[in-house]
């Protein structure tokens, strides 16, 4: 999740508050907004109104007395989480106002009613494309690369991808996710002893096996 903090200053006291917000891309979802901590907490009578297919947000809120009006001051608004598309490409979001029908607006109004139009500044959300990271080594012998070994990349789950050396025995497995550890890689082919080597983090591309040539019992 993504938290974008949206904030204001006000130099009057104010009895309401709207904004219509838009975001620039649908790899990213409004899921909730929160008013926790923030100077407009204590107003009970909010109204927020998520549309992720429309990318908007609807929010307005109002003081009922005997509530006090919002002081004059700076501070948090409100807390917007957004969730982020696993495969979206990396991008900017850009996060900005909007007028959204029928009468949604960014504005402000003091205890009379009078409307005041607050100057806004975009926010974002910049999204960084996870870089490809490998396992990859060699399997061989006391002769050399082992050619058409099975590879298997294992976590605490199983294994979760199997590939087959190349004529050098070389083999890779790669992903496009960050960083991480706790793998295990185990290589096998007939005529050889399994073997296994733990611990491996991602990326690592010196995680080589040698496999001993499997004995076959001689009866005399």
């Amino acid at each position: 999740d993504v938290a974008v903090y949206m904030n204001f200053s006000n130099y009057e006291e104010l009895a309401g508050m709207s904004a219509g917000l838009t975001w620039s891309s649908s790899d990213v979802m409004l899921d909730s907004v929160s008013f926790a901590g923030s100077r407009v907490e204590f107003i009970e009578n909010k109204i927020t109104t998520i549309d992720n297919t429309a990318h908007t947000l609807a929010h307005g809120l109002f003081r009922l007395p005997p509530e006090p009006l919002v002081a004059a001051g700076s501070g948090l608004w409100a807390t917007l989480w957004f969730s982020v598309d696993p495969s979206a490409m990396a991008q900017v979001v850009t996060i900005d106002t909007l007028f959204i029908a029928p009468g949604v607006e960014l504005m402000f109004s003091d205890e009379i009613g009078n409307s005041i139009y607050p100057q806004f500044f975009a926010g974002s959300i910049t999204i960084n494309e996870v870089a490809e990271n490998c396992i990859s080594g060699y399997i061989s012998d006391v002769n050399g690369g082992v050619e058409g070994a099975t590879v298997e990349l294992l976590d605490e789950t199983g294994v979760i991808a199997t590939t087959t050396t190349n004529n050098d025995g070389y083999y890779e497995f790669c992903f496009m996710m960050p960083p991480d550890g706790g793998y295990t890689v185990r290589a096998y082919k007939d005529g050889y002893y399994p073997e296994t080597t733990g611990n491996v983090n991602l990326p690592d591309t010196d995680v080589n096996i040698v496999l001993e040539v499997l004995v076959a019992d001689v009866t005399p």
